[in-house]
């Protein structure tokens, strides 16, 4: 049974290592990233908040889901806006 545990344990680290390995090795900076696919939107305290999980940019709390994703993607604009002014 002991043997059983360390063995999901190696196997969860192997998996948080395969994860983190992506997302800092990805070629997608969150300059060019439109945080459309795969997103996650998470509870936090104050409401809900959005986290590409492609480039790793996350978006400011918002109440519900649906805001929360889109002061995400609202990020990529002000920035094309800002670049472009």
């Amino acid at each position: 049974m002991l043997a059983r545990v360390a063995n999901l344990s190696s196997l969860t680290n192997l998996r948080e290592r395969r994860t983190m390995s992506r997302r800092t090795q990805t070629s997608v900076s969150f300059w060019k990233c439109g945080h459309f696919s795969p997103v996650l939107v998470e509870a936090v305290e104050g409401g809900k908040r959005a986290q590409c999980l492609l480039c790793g940019e996350r978006g400011e709390v918002r109440e519900g889901a649906e805001e929360a994703l889109r002061a995400l993607r609202d990020r990529v604009h002000q920035r094309h806006e800002a670049q472009s002014a």
